[in-house]
């Protein structure tokens, strides 16, 4: 008894016990995830607190379909309710191209034909017509629209990315794409994926820059935009890290390929938002 007791109160194999003890909590913690959920709650505190508004470029303006596009009289009269006719966006790829956008980003996929005619005619008529336009598509682990996949790889080829060596990361082989029809797709000069998949407690904390259909690999819809901005086709390349090299600069990337976002600020004040129907109130006012 005398014995256990020495060896209890020894303070070398109390802090022997404490440091097994310790192990086995942070070994517990790590097997049922807990050190992830304690770093991504430590991140978000760290962009709610260290993020300043003023880094976010001026350049970048976002028109959105908002409330107030859908509670104004005009803008049902003219252009219905969701969807809206096509030939808002027409619109919108035309005049933002007059009036000096250097890139314009349309998120949406347009699927089937619009009920009014003319409508898809006028857009397909405009992304031809203005180079500076960027379509979107997204990935899924789901099914093909159509019934032979082959036919979905030769709609989407023509935007495909080419690397030499091939890319150095296990991205996730998507499987089901959803795509806009055809006659835009033949007028788009240029795609970006906008698939986002959020983490399991909720926020989006990682984009994927790059994304893998079948055998191919495609830009996600900002790199697409930010290529675009260029002016020219930029250098791309995944580097040893594994990070994006892209327009002489380097962004890190883990062994799936998902980048780090580094949020700018809040919603809808960091960067400046426009109503699209106050947009076109300017337009032809």
């Amino acid at each position: 008894m005398n014995f256990r007791r020495r060896w209890g109160k020894s303070k070398p194999v109390q802090a022997v016990a404490l440091g097994l003890a310790s192990g086995l909590l942070v070994l517990a913690a790590e097997r049922l995830g807990w050190l992830d959920t304690l770093e991504h709650k430590s991140l978000d505190w760290r962009f709610s607190v260290f993020t300043q508004k003023g880094h976010a470029s001026p350049d970048i303006v976002i028109i959105e379909l908002d409330d107030n596009s859908f509670g104004s009289q005009d803008f049902l009269d003219n252009f219905g309710r969701w969807p809206p006719r096509r030939k808002l966006y027409a619109g919108l790829v035309h005049y933002l191209n007059e009036c000096g956008a250097r890139v314009i980003g349309l998120d949406l996929v347009f699927q089937g034909a619009d009920p009014h005619a003319g409508d898809d005619a006028l857009l397909a008529q405009a992304l031809a017509e203005r180079p500076s336009a960027v379509l979107a598509f997204t990935l899924n682990m789901g099914t093909f629209r159509e019934t032979d996949p082959a036919a979905q790889e030769k709609r989407l080829a023509p935007f495909a990315l080419h690397f030499s060596p091939q890319v150095p990361l296990a991205l996730k082989p998507y499987s089901g794409i959803d795509l806009s029809q055809d006659e835009f797709l033949r007028a788009a000069p240029h795609m970006g994926c906008i698939t986002v998949e959020p983490d399991p407690d909720g926020p989006v904390r990682t984009v994927m820059p790059l994304f893998r259909f079948r055998d191919e690999y495609y830009p996600s819809f900002p790199l697409a935009l930010a290529a675009l901005s260029l002016g020219q086709k930029p250098a791309l390349s995944v580097t040893p890290g594994p990070a994006l090299d892209f327009a002489g600069r380097k962004a890190p990337l883990d062994e799936q390929g998902r980048l780090l976002v580094r949020w700018y600020g809040p919603t809808y004040t960091t960067y400046r938002h426009y109503s699209v129907w106050k947009v076109f109130n300017w337009l032809f006012s």
